[in-house]
């Protein structure tokens, strides 16, 4: 059975410049979207974000890409989804937020204030994204949060209900998860967990298989070097 169309395209559209792996000009033609029934807290006849094509955005569930339509038409408080990324489920982007690429944005994640989420990366669960770059085949799901300046890339994945904020950079296969903290210019890379209730800030650099968490018995903070020593 075929399923009901949630939304059209406003007739108009808008070029929108982006950068990408060939070319830093690159760009490419958004079509406004519009409600045609309710679902979710939206209403038939309310104004969206842009996307380029209706493979970016579900018609079943009630995800959305949003838009603060307050000028009647055109608004670059909207989100935009474009290239094969796609939004599905009940997730949310706007706030010019930008979903690209072959990024995937679903269950109730939501991605907005200006966030950047590209390549292969992927958003779910509950996770937030605010202001942050998620890009490469970076993961962040569960109740995680990243916003800010902050950047997780490669392979790198953030989960459970921790934060990565500020300037702080998660990247190769690091993982941060659990109740952890990483802000400030911290840097978190190779294969190297944060987890627990840490908390790592400044201008800290964890790399290779270093772990770091805090217990909660004793509020102790613990740092292990798993490499093998050699001899």
């Amino acid at each position: 059975m075929s399923v009901r169309k949630k939304y059209e395209f406003v007739r108009k559209s808008v070029t929108f410049l982006y950068p990408d792996e060939q070319s830093l000009h690159k760009t490419v033609a958004l079509f406004r979207i519009r409600a045609l029934r309710d679902f979710g807290d939206v209403k038939a006849g309310d104004l969206g974000g842009f996307i380029e094509h209706e493979g970016n955005l579900s018609h079943e569930g009630n995800c959305w890409v949003s838009a603060d339509s307050r000028d009647g038409y055109y608004s670059f408080e909207a989100g935009f989804v474009f290239g094969n990324a796609k939004i599905s489920g009940d997730a949310r982007v706007g706030n010019e937020a930008r979903v690209f690429s072959n990024a995937q944005v679903y269950d109730c994640a939501e991605i907005f204030g200006g966030a950047y989420v590209y390549d292969q990366a992927k958003i779910y669960g509950n996770a937030k994204v605010a202001g942050a770059l998620v890009y490469g085949q970076a993961e962040v799901y569960g109740q995680a949060r990243v916003y800010g300046n902050a950047k997780v890339y490669d392979l790198a994945r953030v989960y459970g209900r921790a934060k990565v904020y500020d300037h702080a950079e998660i990247f190769d296969q690091a993982k941060v998860y659990d109740k952890a903290l990483v802000y400030g210019h911290a840097t978190i890379r190779g294969d190297a967990e944060i987890y627990g209730n840490a908390d790592v800030d400044d201008y800290a650099d964890f790399r290779d298989n270093e772990k770091v968490y805090m217990c909660n018995c004793c509020n102790c903070v613990n740092t292990r070097d798993m490499a093998p020593h050699i001899i």
